[in-house]
């Protein structure tokens, strides 16, 4: 495929422009992409597109303050190079922006969904969709175990591992959707762990039911799934949802 062609190709040019919002383009490659921004409307359009899309990620993550040691680094790192300047306290608009933004979670979250952008996404479709829900499943050690998809228009729910859980002999793991942390679960399918990725076909009706959550978890549950239709153990697994709709 020629250079031209290639960069008309919305599978290839979606994926730069995702991976150049994140920032994860870096020396030529950058360089060549924003030329191509500034040459070509549309793929400058998919650029917008998907800060649109990403740019939620600051408003998901949970407010946090940096540790004493970050600050003392930061003490250190600006004597060292302006000799006996003090600094008595964290400057207020440094403090707000950590504050607001809870910039580590927010570095890890745009990581996570670039993992189910570049590697989920794709498998689900040829051409990259507008993904309506995407979220990261941890454990309580706040261990990435596996990323969750949900494609309204195609009422789909696609569960990625990213790595694989320990399986209880006669026991399934089950997906579940929730509004808000205090909302009743809502069960969406059982996860194959067999293999690294489950595809889960929702009806019109079950999909009604998940629309707006806020929340996916994984609970440990009888082999076929819950037979109360509520989590019969404690979460194993959860992650909040960035919503797309």
């Amino acid at each position: 495929m020629s250079g031209i062609k290639r960069y008309q190709d919305p599978e290839v040019y979606e994926r730069l422009a995702a991976e150049y919002v994140l920032g994860t383009l870096k020396g030529k490659a950058l360089a060549r992409f924003e030329r191509l921004v500034r040459e070509r409307p549309y793929i400058r359009y998919a650029v917008e597109v998907w800060e649109g899309r990403l740019n939620p990620l600051a408003e998901l993550a949970d407010e946090v303050r940096p540790s004493p040691a970050v600050w003392k680094a930061i003490q250190s790192q600006i004597s060292a190079t302006s000799g006996n300047m003090a600094v008595e306290s964290p400057p207020s608009k440094i403090d707000s922006f950590w504050q607001r933004l809870g910039f580590w979670q927010a570095a890890t979250a745009m990581l996570s969904v670039l993992i189910a952008v570049l590697v989920l996404v794709p498998k689900m479709n040829q051409h990259m969709p507008m993904p309506s829900y995407v979220a990261v499943l941890e454990s309580e050690a706040n261990t990435p175990m596996m990323v969750t998809l949900g494609d309204e228009r195609k009422r789909m729910v696609a569960v990625r591992l990213m790595q694989k859980p320990e399986r209880l002999p006669g026991h399934d793991l089950q997906l579940w959707a929730m509004q808000n942390k205090d909302a009743e679960p809502v069960p969406v399918g059982v996860i194959n762990t067999n293999g690294m990725e489950t595809q889960m076909s929702l009806s019109r009706a079950q999909w009604q039911k998940i629309r707006g959550a806020k929340i996916f978890a994984i609970s440990v549950e009888p082999e076929g799934g819950s037979p109360t239709g509520l989590p019969s153990s404690p979460i194993m697994y959860k992650g909040r949802c960035l919503d797309f709709i």
